[in-house]
């Protein structure tokens, strides 16, 4: 019940039962997975624009603390303005805390695939025909890091 095990399943399921190719198997597992945490991620989108408004707020309590208000008044302060507009300032990083473990299963399980199912090899598309070796032009890994980059910066 590891969580690679569960990416394992996921893929061999898609491949067998779907009849899709491994190379297909791997895009839809992916899809799917990013469509299940796509609730997390709007909501935290949602939470970001709200600190974000709540800017000119947080500046004044800032100003405040330098007025030598003590810490634990302003920390009572933060905490009420945060109920009271229904943010929690964690909330932009639950992406990441949700994502990171997923896709890193993903990656070790597809790293570890062409010892369970050796017809992998046979199981890629355009210039990475087999999928149980690296991709030696880096195109993919190249991809995946501007991928992120582009999400991050959005």
């Amino acid at each position: 019940w590891w969580p690679t095990d569960m990416v394992y399943r996921l893929l061999d399921i898609l491949h067998s039962s779907a009849g899709l190719e491994w190379w297909s198997s791997i895009i839809v597992g992916t899809v799917m997975v990013r469509l299940t945490i796509l609730p997390v991620v709007v909501r935290a989108m949602r939470s970001r624009c709200k600190i974000a408004m709540l800017q000119p707020e947080l500046l004044r309590l800032q100003r405040q603390t330098l007025g030598f208000q003590s810490g634990a008044k302003q920390a009572d302060e933060l905490k009420a303005l945060y109920k009271r507009h229904n943010v929690h300032p964690l909330a932009p990083f639950a992406p990441i805390v949700v994502q990171g473990p997923i896709f890193m299963s993903m990656f070790f399980a597809l790293r570890r695939m062409s010892g369970t199912f050796p017809d992998i090899a046979q199981g890629g598309v355009l210039w990475f025909v087999d999928l149980s070796i690296a991709d030696a032009t880096f195109a993919l890994p190249v991809l995946t890091g501007l991928s992120l980059l582009a999400a991050v910066e959005a």
